[in-house]
């Protein structure tokens, strides 16, 4: 967040330069008003291509054999091209990585999944699950706390996750 905030000021101050100079190189054929209207518009430009790259950007460095499985996209009042196009504000990814156990002919796989979250703090929230494939239903587990069940789930075969988990059974 800290870099971001300086790389918009940063932006802004070259971009004002840059028309500042050319105001004074063309001797006022170019209005001196004009620099910090371009210093202004290249600040948001600069901010709307981040928050559109953002998710490519996380997307890119994801290692080998992840997959997204969930994106949501959210528009807000205080970022405005949002309202065209709503830019990816959060995403979920399985890394690939399950642990299959069979018990009583049904099959259990404990997997993690991984939601990157953008907001003035981006944040990484780790979930761990435990699904039984022949049932559907899904155990979040709570690993800082011995393991503690939190939330109990049925889910739809269609779901991505479920096929993404259960396809391949190990």
């Amino acid at each position: 967040m800290t870099w971001h905030l300086v790389a918009v000021l940063i932006v802004g101050l070259c971009v004002g330069g840059l028309f500042f100079s050319l105001h004074r190189l063309t001797k006022g054929k170019i209005f001196k008003s004009l620099t910090p209207v371009a210093a202004g518009v290249a600040m948001i430009s600069y901010m709307a291509y981040y928050d559109y790259d953002w998710h490519d950007f996380k997307a890119g460095k994801l290692p080998a054999g992840s997959k997204i499985f969930d994106i949501k996209r959210e528009a807000s009042f205080f970022k405005p091209w949002g309202f065209v196009v709503a830019p990816v504000s959060e995403f979920t990814v399985f890394d690939g990585r399950k642990q299959l156990t069979e018990q009583n002919g049904e099959f259990l796989i404990e997997y993690m999944t991984y939601t990157f979250i953008k907001d003035p703090l981006e944040r990484l929230q780790t979930r761990y699950y435990l699904l039984n494939c022949n049932t559907l239903e899904r155990v979040e587990i709570d690993r800082e706390n011995e393991g503690r069940l939190i939330n109990i789930s049925k889910l739809d075969a269609d779901q991505r996750i479920v096929q993404m988990v259960c396809a391949e059974r190990g």
